[in-house]
C-alpha cells in the first residue's frame, strides 16, 4: 500500500504542470511531511509519462534550509519541460529525536531566515527560472512565508492545499505505509501544532 494524492486540488496542480512552460510559482501545502514526499514522487511519475523531469532541491537539514536562497540562485541546468520542486519541510529524523522540539525550533528559525533571504532576491530568482517552481511544505510554510517573504509570496501563481482526506492509501506509489512511515507521518502531523506562529494569513488573499 502507498499514499496516492487525489482529488480536485491534485488535479489542479497537474493542470498547472501540464500547461506551464515558463516561470510560475506554486505554493503546495500538504498535511504532513510524508504526504509531501508522496506528492513529490507522484509529480515525478506524472511528468515522466510525457518525457519531462522533476528537478528536486531538498534542503531538509537546518543549515541547508538557512542557505535556501544561495542554492536556488546557483546556476542549474533547466532542460525544456522541466519543473523545479523545492522541499520546505524538515528531515523526518528531526521529528523523532529526543530533543526534537528544540531542533524543530532551530529548523523553523532557519527556514524563516532562508525564505527572508530569498525574498530579497525575488526578482533575480524569478528571472533565472524558466520553468514552473513548486515550493512544497506543510501548513507551517503557509503560516510563515507571507510574513517573512511578502514579496516572494506576492508573485505566487497559486496556493494549492492538499486535504488529508483526498490522499488515499493504495495504488503503485513508492512510499510504503509501514510502521516506520506511519510513525513519521504522525510525528509530522504534530509539527505544526508545536510550532504554529500566532499570526495566520488568509489562504485566498490575492497577489499584490
Amino acid at each position: 500500500m502507498a499514499i496516492v494524492p487525489s482529488g480536485v486540488e491534485w488535479e489542479q496542480l497537474l493542470r498547472y504542470l501540464d500547461l506551464a512552460d515558463e516561470f510560475n510559482l506554486i505554493i503546495l501545502i500538504c498535511p504532513s511531511v510524508q504526504h509531501a514526499e508522496a506528492a513529490r514522487e507522484a509529480c515525478e511519475a506524472h511528468l515522466r509519462q510525457y518525457g519531462r523531469t522533476l528537478d528536486c532541491l531538498m534542503p531538509l537539514a537546518t543549515e541547508e534550509v538557512r542557505h535556501l536562497a544561495g542554492s536556488l540562485l546557483a546556476p542549474r541546468q533547466q532542460p525544456a519541460g522541466q519543473v523545479l520542486w523545492v522541499s520546505i519541510y524538515p528531515d523526518p529524523s528531526l521529528l523523532s529525536a529526543s530533543d526534537s522540539l528544540e531542533k524543530l525550533k532551530g529548523w523553523t528559525s532557519a527556514m524563516s531566515h532562508g525564505l527572508a533571504a530569498l525574498n530579497q532576491a525575488r526578482n533575480e530568482f524569478a528571472r533565472n527560472q524558466n520553468r514552473p517552481v513548486i515550493l512544497a511544505g506543510t501548513s507551517q510554510l503557509f503560516d510563515i512565508c507571507p510574513i517573512v517573504a511578502p514579496d516572494l509570496w506576492s508573485i505566487r501563481r497559486s496556493v494549492i492545499r492538499l486535504p488529508a482526506d483526498n490522499i488515499t492509501a493504495g495504488g503503485t506509489g513508492n512510499i510504503a505505509a509501514g510502521p516506520e512511515s506511519n510513525r513519521r507521518a504522525q510525528a509530522s502531523l504534530t509539527l505544526n501544532e508545536r510550532l504554529r506562529p500566532r499570526r495566520r494569513c488568509e489562504e485566498n488573499r490575492e497577489p499584490n
